[in-house]
């Protein structure tokens, strides 16, 4: 119906014409009444007492069979009223089963029509109800209000013992400007009248039909070439279309043909009066045809898994940028925040320039300079003497602690001139160097273990002094030893990485860190880069392998039939399948890219 409507042409005249087989209106169909809806729940002791209570208000809204008996108190017969007296229960209770407070309630106006909104339901021990009153919601007074909610707790007893307790929860009140209602079946119509007045009733009574102005959406689908009597020119509308009133009825006199009753069959003409009833119809545009509703899940399935591969590329993108970062800083001989304090009160600046401005020790270092086997030289000049500062080299092993040089996995000298391995010691620097412009000089021969430093450069006459033996990579300390400054209080330093040994260092064997790492790795390189592909496919991240990968599962679900998806334990695995970007990454890649990103 969804889809033909789309090529539906319109009637020449705009009319539709649906006749109601003499079905009785409700008087709230023709004129706007006033409603309002009344949350209640229902609480019991038990779960089992409140699903007999569910069971009591389910039967109980529908019709009673002792319409007769009710007819007296309540004057009229709504199939489904909520407050109708069930008399088939009497059986159990006999004569006190029917409550007077229910009979007296239903006999006024504003009660008398009640209805369930939804079908009530159980939420573990409370059962919850919807009921539509047709009253405003200021005219609904408290003692109207808890007559109401007394009589749903006797409604819903199983026995006059076991009565639940019933709250409101919320009061709404509905516009009562609205003439009409919602038809929740298919609504069928005709451009022929006289086949929409066959169908009115008017046979036996006094017939209604709609007649409907069509437009370009609220039109319907004509069936004509589907319908088993093409010449009716069936209309079918969409379920839950709604229908509104427009104006006043009109009635109008129409000739039908009927059976005179004889013996041979024949025909006469009569004349009847028909009710018209200018409405418009608003089509039901949300609704789904049978193939959309099978297919559903798995097309909300897609667009999830089209959404995750976007995500996943641009992740990938966004940590491969991160590593293109990591090899430019690492380039420019920046140092790296390590631990301690936070990182953003590590100030780095060009130059191996770093401030320490946290009250608690940060550490940052080069660990990417991997130094063994050779011997190295490098200063490291005060900037601003305040605070606290140490410097050395650490191993790659190094654990996370107040600062380096606190555990037995680094070597380095105090800002006081002791020196610090797992302990404080006190040591004989030669000279003061923590000062404005004052340098501290370190030469380590990483063969013999020796780590010498010197107060000052060469000129100032200060000689090399043995603080550490030892100072060497091992099992315990990892495989490799890199510079290390920790510092606190707004202390400032610069590391020359590349100082010119020639009459500094202790011997010409003796190079500067920059000059000794091994690495020719250039460190400028853009994303794209073949430079950059193979160094991420050497670590077994594959950026174009995983997003195959991908579109080859998603490939495989679009395959798949829509009902494969309906099964709820068969979607569970597919999306299990699918999975999370970031759990793709961290599961697959996760290790690979830890270890760029970890300064250690």
């Amino acid at each position: 119906v969804t889809k033909i409507s789309k090529v539906t042409k319109i009637p020449a005249d705009r009319k539709l014409y649906r006749g109601l087989g003499g079905m009785v209106l409700p008087d709230q169909f023709w004129r706007g009444m006033p409603e309002c809806q009344v949350k209640m729940i229902l609480k019991a002791k038990t779960v089992s007492e409140a699903e007999q209570a569910l069971e009591m208000i389910q039967w109980n809204t529908h019709y009673s069979h002792h319409r007769s008996a009710v007819h007296a108190v309540a004057r009229s017969n709504p199939a489904r009223s909520c407050l109708l007296v069930a008399l088939r229960r009497g059986g159990s209770r006999g004569a006190a089963g029917i409550d007077m407070m229910w009979l007296e309630l239903i006999g006024e106006e504003w009660a008398r029509r009640a209805q369930l909104v939804a079908d009530a339901m159980v939420d573990d021990t409370e059962v919850k109800v919807v009921l539509s009153v047709r009253v405003s919601k200021a005219e609904l007074t408290d003692h109207k209000l808890s007559r109401l909610v007394c009589a749903v707790e006797r409604l819903s007893s199983c026995s006059s013992q076991s009565i639940l307790e019933a709250r409101v929860v919320e009061v709404v009140g509905r516009p009562d400007d609205f003439k009409g209602g919602v038809e929740f079946g298919m609504l069928s119509a005709t451009t022929d009248r006289a086949t929409a007045v066959s169908y009115s009733g008017a046979r036996d009574q006094r017939g209604t039909i709609f007649e409907i102005m069509a437009g370009r959406v609220d039109i319907g689908a004509s069936i004509k070439v589907l319908s088993q009597y093409p010449t009716e020119e069936e209309y079918l509308m969409p379920p839950l279309s709604c229908i509104e009133v427009m104006s006043e009825p009109r009635v109008e006199v129409v000739k039908i043909r009927t059976d005179c009753g004889c013996d041979n069959g024949a025909a006469t003409d009569v004349y009847t009066e028909v009710v018209v009833v200018p409405v418009r119809v608003n089509v039901n545009l949300k609704a789904l045809t049978t193939d959309d509703l099978i297919q559903r899940r798995k097309v909300l399935h897609l667009a999830m898994t089209k959404n995750l591969g976007e995500e996943l590329q641009h992740v990938m993108e966004s940590e491969t940028d991160k590593l293109t970062e990591i090899f430019k800083r690492r380039g420019s001989m920046a140092l790296e925040y390590l631990f301690g304090g936070e990182s953003k009160d590590l100030v780095l600046e060009k130059s191996a320039m770093v401030r320490f401005m946290s009250k608690k020790f940060i550490t940052a270092g080069l660990p990417h300079f991997a130094l063994r086997d050779c011997r190295v030289y490098w200063e490291l000049e005060i900037a601003e003497a305040t605070g606290n500062i140490l410097a050395g080299f650490a191993g790659m092993r190094m654990q996370e602690c107040g600062y380096a040089g606190e555990d037995d996995k680094a070597w380095t000298i105090f800002s006081d001139g002791r020196r610090v391995h797992s302990e404080v010691e006190a040591f004989d620097l030669g000279g003061a160097w923590f000062q404005r412009g004052g340098v501290l000089c370190f030469a380590l021969d990483l063969k013999a273990g020796s780590m010498l430093v010197r107060s000052g450069r060469a000129a100032a006459g200060n000689s090399w002094r043995q603080a550490f033996w030892g100072a060497m990579p091992g099992e315990e300390a990892g495989p490799f030893l890199f510079p290390v400054v920790s510092g606190r209080g707004g202390v400032g330093a610069r590391l020359i990485l590349n100082a010119s040994t020639a009459g500094e260092a202790p011997s010409d064997e003796y190079r500067s860190v920059m000059a000794t790492v091994t690495s020719t790795q250039n460190w400028d390189f853009p994303r794209d880069s073949e430079a950059t592909k193979r160094l991420l496919q050497s670590m077994g991240v594959s950026l174009r392998e995983l997003m195959a990968e991908f579109e080859a599962l998603q490939q495989r679900h679009e395959a798949m039939q829509g009902n494969e998806f309906n099964d709820d334990y068969a979607y569970q695995e597919k999306m299990i399948e699918v999975g999370r970007p970031d759990s793709l990454l961290h599961v697959q890649y996760g290790p690979q890219l830890s270890s760029l990103h970890s300064p250690m």
